[in-house]
C-alpha cells in the first residue's frame, strides 16, 4: 500500500494520538521547570536517615498528572467543538 493511498482521516487520527500522548507530558515538565525557578526545592541542612528519605523531588507522574490537569479541558474543549 502506498502512502498516497492512505486517507488523510487516518493521518489526522495518527496525529491525534500522538498529541494525546506526547503534549500532557511535556506541558507537566514545562510548568514544573517554570514553578522551580521561582520556588526552588529547599536544601537540607544536616544529612541523617531521617532527611534522606523527606527529599522532595519531582517525579515523572508528578509532571504527567499537572500536564493531564492543564491539558485535559483542553483536549475536552477540542473533542465538543468536533461534534
Amino acid at each position: 500500500m502506498r502512502r498516497s493511498d492512505t486517507p488523510w482521516e487516518a493521518w489526522a487520527l495518527l496525529a491525534i494520538i500522538i498529541c494525546i500522548a506526547a503534549v500532557p507530558p511535556l506541558v507537566g515538565f514545562l510548568v514544573v521547570k517554570i514553578y522551580r525557578i521561582f520556588k526552588p526545592i529547599e536544601q537540607v541542612e544536616e544529612i541523617s536517615l531521617a532527611t534522606i528519605g523527606l527529599q522532595e523531588e519531582d517525579g515523572f507522574f508528578k509532571k504527567f498528572f499537572i500536564g493531564w490537569v492543564i491539558c485535559g479541558p483542553l483536549f475536552y474543549s477540542l473533542y465538543l467543538l468536533t461534534e
